[in-house]
């Protein structure tokens, strides 16, 4: 079957029934243009990919307190290399929390 794109919008439901029953269903324009309308399977729930990652890791990752507290100017500067190795002898001079 060959469907005129203007009369496919008119058509369209019958189109996707018909293809959904086996038949071939070919959209023709004028500029000669042409799609197909063909079943495909319904996706699993969980195919694979970002759905099943979202949460993958949850209560596997544990944090601790104050990991994202703003650098000193120290280690600012030790983390790009930048450092003067006489300011803080013995490594960082961040705090731990109490």
């Amino acid at each position: 079957m060959k469907a005129d794109e203007k009369k496919t919008q008119e058509w369209l439901d019958r189109l996707v029934e018909r293809a959904h029953s086996g038949e071939k269903v070919s959209i023709t324009s004028s500029s000669g243009k042409c799609v197909e309308l063909r079943p495909v399977e319904a996706a699993p729930k969980h195919a694979g990919g970002i759905t099943e990652l979202v949460g993958a890791m949850k209560g596997e990752i544990h944090y601790t307190e104050g990991w994202d507290a703003p650098l000193s100017a120290n280690e600012a500067k030790k983390l790009f290399a930048e450092v003067d190795e006489t300011e803080t002898p013995g490594g960082s001079d961040r705090q731990s929390p109490p």
